[in-house]
């Protein structure tokens, strides 16, 4: 027999934490997109009597709306995640996504590491480790 964690089985932990992997994955081709349109943009204009049309520039570039359905993949499977893993264990792995973010920024925008900025993240991933062993 499997052990339980609540009303939730060993079986459905282990599912439910894939959901968050998968969710954390999605979460963060969506970050890329976002950026990677947002980089384009040459100044984006928030002036009351322009804001209608800046609001329409903004969500009609394919960056942004690719960004925002990989949001919506993301938030899918961590609905799914949810109702297999308590909250108080899935949410701090949402952080993993900071180290994710930081090396395909590097690599896919060329954006500039520091060893402090890396260190920073590998501690908050060792956290987001003894969280998920408690």
């Amino acid at each position: 027999m499997e052990q339980s964690e609540g009303n939730v089985n060993r079986g459905d932990i282990m599912k439910g934490l894939s959901f968050v992997f998968i969710s954390i994955f999605f979460n963060i081709l969506g970050q890329l997109s976002l950026k990677r349109a947002a980089s384009d943009f040459d100044r984006i204009d928030l002036c009351v009597a322009r804001i209608f049309s800046t609001v329409f520039y903004i969500f009609t570039r394919l960056g942004v709306v690719l960004g925002l359905v990989l949001y919506g993949i993301s938030a899918f499977f961590w609905i799914i995640a949810l109702s297999k893993v308590e909250l108080s264990r899935a949410y701090p792995m949402l952080s993993i996504g900071y180290l994710g973010v930081l090396l395909l920024s590097w690599w896919f925008l060329n954006e500039h590491i520091t060893s402090i900025r890396l260190l920073g993240i590998v501690a908050i991933c060792l956290g987001v480790y003894l969280v998920a062993k408690s």
